[in-house]
């Protein structure tokens, strides 16, 4: 736009014309080492979590094997800062080494302090050791604790047996008191 308005053939017009080109130099560099610092840091995290072959850098997703593919995810998530991590199914096709890593990450996202991660997964032992807060969705009701995910189970264990507890109790009560009408309305009646 402001090219558009420039007189080429005024010596005003030819130094904006300069400042202008400067200008377009100057920010063409920044964005060049802005693109090196970028490809830096995604070479960085890829190779962070275990992508270490050269090739790998180059391929297509769709050529990645299914653990490649969740390893580049992760490394996603090292250079992409965000506040919030939604994982489903994390430790599906990872190799031990996959899972360590996957431990550190988030582990590494809950410690700094400004990451709150949301973890969906059948991996009970993954749960356990990264997990500070459980909710549970029980027949459509939702269920919020603090602690990881054995201490949950615990929690809900000791509660299911206090409801059984009560229940029984219940009927305990209910058996009395049935005993006691029957007992009452085989009574004779006193004339």
């Amino acid at each position: 736009e402001q090219m558009e308005n420039l007189d080429i053939e005024s010596e005003n017009g030819q130094s904006r014309i300069e400042r202008l080109v400067e200008d377009c130099e100057r920010l063409q560099e920044e964005i060049d080492g802005l693109n090196s610092t970028m490809v830096d840091d995604i070479q960085e995290a890829l190779m962070a979590v275990g992508l270490n072959d050269c090739d790998s850098f180059k391929k297509p997703m769709h050529n990645l094997t299914s653990g490649q593919r969740k390893r580049v995810l992760l490394a996603a998530i090292k250079v992409c800062p965000c506040n919030l991590v939604l994982l489903d199914e994390p430790a599906t096709s990872l190799d031990v080494r996959g899972l360590l890593l996957l431990r550190d990450l988030i582990e590494g996202c809950v410690d700094s302090g400004n990451v709150t991660v949301l973890l969906v997964s059948h991996d009970e032992d993954l749960l356990d050791d990264v997990t500070d807060q459980v909710v549970d969705i029980v027949d459509e009701s939702l269920y919020s604790f603090s602690g990881n995910t054995s201490e949950y189970r615990s929690f809900r264990k000791q509660n299911t047996l206090q409801d059984i507890r009560r229940i029984i109790a219940h009927q305990k009560k209910q058996t009395a008191m049935t005993k006691t009408l029957s007992n009452l309305t085989r009574q004779p009646v006193p004339k």
